[in-house]
């Protein structure tokens, strides 16, 4: 009985220590400090507890159209400005995910690192930006945004 007992506190030790598996894409509504719109969609691929992927960023704008002779259309207008970025440093240990986007410039790397706490379809993220001409960047201000499970 005290081996059946054992068994049972180890599997269910071993079940609540599992890492979530985050596959899939994600995406982060995010409003500026001047009430600029973008978007950032996490692309994640999982395997044990190392995490991979990347991280596109998309200006959302509200823009109107209109063809000669025709009334004018109003829509949301999505630009995408650089390629996805690679994921780096990508770790998922339970419900704790962590990576880094490293962006190169003539002015030196800039480290993007992102910590987040994942709740079923949903993951709280802090980033903390450093690097570039020295120092960390936006007043070294942590920015937390919250992305959603958009594919599984």
């Amino acid at each position: 009985m005290k081996i059946h007992i054992g068994l049972l506190v180890i599997l269910i030790f071993a079940v609540t220590c599992s890492a979530a598996d985050i596959s899939g894409k994600w995406l982060a509504q995010i409003t500026g400090p001047t009430g600029s719109k973008s978007e950032r969609i996490f692309t994640f691929q999982f395997s044990g507890d190392q995490l991979t992927g990347t991280v596109t960023n998309l200006q959302v704008s509200l823009a109107t159209f209109q063809e000669e002779g025709k009334p004018p259309m109003t829509g949301t207008l999505k630009t995408q400005n650089a390629d996805p970025q690679a994921i780096s440093e990508g770790k998922v240990s339970g419900d704790d995910v962590s990576f880094a986007i490293i962006t190169r410039t003539p002015f030196g790397d800039i480290r993007a690192g992102y910590k987040g706490k994942i709740s079923g379809d949903t993951i709280k993220f802090t980033i903390e930006q450093s690097g570039g001409m020295g120092g960390p960047m936006g007043g070294g201000q942590p920015q937390e945004i919250v992305a959603k499970r958009v594919t599984p």
